[in-house]
């Protein structure tokens, strides 16, 4: 069974703050397969193209999309009801 999407910080640390894109084992499909050779197969690439955001790929079981390390101002601001963000969209309250 797949788990969850990556968060930034799983997508960072697979990355291994290297910029540009990298190779690695997928996470999420990975510790699925039966063969140790199939686990460690890298069909994951992420692309980081600035510090605070990854965007990722897997060839296997596709899962796909974009993290973003948000700004602890942002989450302050969330936390204090002031504003308001969802994968697409910000906005003031």
């Amino acid at each position: 069974m797949i788990a969850a999407a990556l968060s930034f910080e799983q997508a960072r640390d697979i990355a291994g703050g290297k910029f540009g894109a990298v190779d690695a084992p997928c996470p999420l499909c990975g510790p699925d397969r039966r063969s140790p050779t199939n686990r460690r197969r890298k069909t994951l690439r992420l692309w980081c193209t600035d510090p605070a955001f990854i965007s990722y790929h897997c060839a296997r079981c596709g899962e796909q999309g974009f993290r973003v390390m948000l700004n602890k101002t942002l989450s302050a601001l969330r936390s204090a009801d002031l504003i308001g963000f969802d994968r697409d969209w910000v906005w003031l309250t």
